[in-house]
């Protein structure tokens, strides 16, 4: 019989983690072709959809060793830079089984924080508490996507 890898059930939870931080009245949907992304949200305001839109790729770990678990490195280069390109930004969420905690950050504001300069094939994407999906961070994505496409399209 097949078996299900650990990292698929790990990114299962990463969405549903995702979903309960999100506000109800957003759209998620998930992307199958992953292609760097795993879900793709819409901002709803007033009931409206407002055609705010943002991708996520969703990571999760069942790490223990928290130092550890804060760092994601399975991401290739090549899906960084097409997330750079992107007219909607990329939330890079991160979810710790352990602890049942949510991160995240943008992909567009990450620098490569593991000091490799050029960036390594698959870079090290380390988070830290401040990275905490809180609900006063998801309240200020839709602002953060506005500075976005606003330095985007200027």
């Amino acid at each position: 019989m097949p078996s299900r890898p650990k990292q698929h059930v790990q990114e299962t939870k990463c969405r549903l983690a995702i979903r309960t931080a999100l506000p109800p009245e957003w759209v998620d949907e998930d992307i199958d072709a992953d292609y760097g992304r795993d879900m793709e949200v819409e901002i709803v305001a007033d009931g409206k959809l407002t055609g705010i839109n943002f991708a996520v790729q969703a990571k999760g770990t069942a790490e223990k060793k928290r130092s550890k678990a804060m760092k994601v490195r399975d991401v290739p280069y090549s899906h960084i830079e097409h997330w750079h390109n992107r007219r909607q930004p990329v939330l890079v969420a991160l979810h710790l089984d352990a602890w049942n905690k949510l991160y995240g950050y943008w992909a567009h504001e990450q620098t490569f924080r593991d000091g490799t300069n050029p960036p390594l094939k698959s870079p090290r994407f380390s988070f830290s508490d401040e990275d905490e999906l809180t609900e006063q961070r998801v309240a200020a994505l839709e602002r953060d996507i506005d500075r976005y496409v606003y330095t985007r399209t200027g």
